[in-house]
Order: structure tokens, then sequence, then C-alpha cells
């Protein structure tokens, strides 16, 4: 009898262990699924799976900023429709309650090119991002004087995301500038970084679709 006991209580140590184990293994999957290089090699890319993580994150750091400036122009640029909708309606949200969304120092921690796509005449890309940063809100009801009312101004935290980007389909990214003649693989801008021509519109350069923040961190 009592081996019987302890053999079921073995086996609801063990069920409650798989299940912590599952549980972990899914909240960190994310950090171990990576797009290879050679499937972007097949694919035509001349990037490895690094450099395109490094330059979302670069484009993700500059939303976030240009996001807290309301700088309507460059977001209008860099954001699919449905991404700039969904800032617009968060930015009026924070208004009617008098407070803002500070987030700044942001640093990259990791990052990963977690899913490549080709869809018919579309490309989808999602980047998983691990940044340090200081986040807050703070009341705006006071003009001059910024009272916190969550988080804090004074310590980074870490922060997941997941980004989804989208763009025409092209077989390179590599592109000729008609004015200098420089050639480079313009992943998320619009302008030859040598000369600032412009050379390409926004269908056919990566654009944020979305951008989730992952919970259980």
């Amino acid at each position: 009898m009592i081996w019987f006991i302890l053999g079921f209580v073995f086996l609801i140590l063990v069920f409650i262990i798989c299940i912590f184990v599952l549980r972990y293994l899914s909240r960190q999957e994310k950090e171990y699924i990576e797009v290879s290089d050679l499937y972007l090699k097949q694919l035509g890319k001349s990037y490895t799976g690094e450099f395109f993580s490094k330059s979302v994150f670069s484009l993700f750091q500059e939303i976030l900023l240009a996001s807290q400036q309301q700088n309507f122009e460059y977001l209008r640029s860099m954001l699919a429709d449905d991404a700039y909708n969904h800032y617009l309606l968060d930015l009026k949200q924070l208004k009617e309650k008098n407070v803002k969304h500070v987030i700044d120092q942001i640093l990259p921690v990791r990052f990963k090119l977690a899913s490549f796509q080709v869809q018919n005449q579309f490309e989808i890309a999602k980047v998983w991002l691990r940044i340090s940063c200081i986040d807050y809100i703070a009341s705006t009801s006071k003009p001059g004087e910024e009272i916190i009312v969550s988080g804090k101004s004074d310590s980074s935290v870490e922060k997941e995301f997941l980004v989804t980007l989208v763009k025409t389909r092209t077989e390179k990214e590599d592109i000729v500038c008609p004015s200098c003649g420089h050639v480079s693989s313009l992943l998320v801008q619009s302008d030859c970084p040598h000369c600032g021509v412009e050379i390409v519109n926004k269908h056919h350069r990566w654009v944020v679709l979305k951008y989730e923040e992952m919970s259980g961190n």
C-alpha cells in the first residue's frame, strides 16, 4: 500500500514537472527558432538572418522613438496601414487618459529571424526581439510636471517583441542607385545610403505590419 502511494505521488510529481517543462519550452520556443542563412540564399537573398534582424531592430527602435515624438510622416512611411491606425488609436486612448507612454534608452539584447515566408506576390517575415529600455507611463494632467503613474524612469527593463513585416516579392534586394551607381540592399529604407536619393517606394521595401509585446517575461 505504501509503495502504491509513493508510486502515485511520484507520477503526480512527474506530471507536474512535465507541465512546467512544456510551458517553459513553449515560452522559450521563439528563442530557438531561427531561419537559416541557407534558406535565405535559396530564396535569392544576399543578406544573412543576423543582418536582417539587426536592420529590423534599428527600424523598430526608430519607430518607438518616432511614436513618442508623434512623427506621423515617418510612422506613416514605415508602418503598414493597420499598424499605423493601431498607433493612432493607442495615442488617442493615452490622450483621453491624460497620460503618455515613455520608452527611452532602447538597446538590443538578442534578436533572431524567426520566420520568412513567400506568399504569392508578398514576402512576410517575423523577427523576435529582446530589448532593454526605460519604460514608464507618466501623467500629462499638469503641464511641465511629470508624475509617473506606472513603471520606473531610473531603471531599465527587458521586453520581448515579435515584429511582423511585409513587402512585395522581389528576387533580390540589391538595388543600383540611378543617381550615383551605389549598390545596396535596401531592406527597411527608401533612400540610397550613399547619396540620399529616394530609389525605392514603400511597396518594395519592408514595412512593419504589426508588432506584439510578448507576455510572460
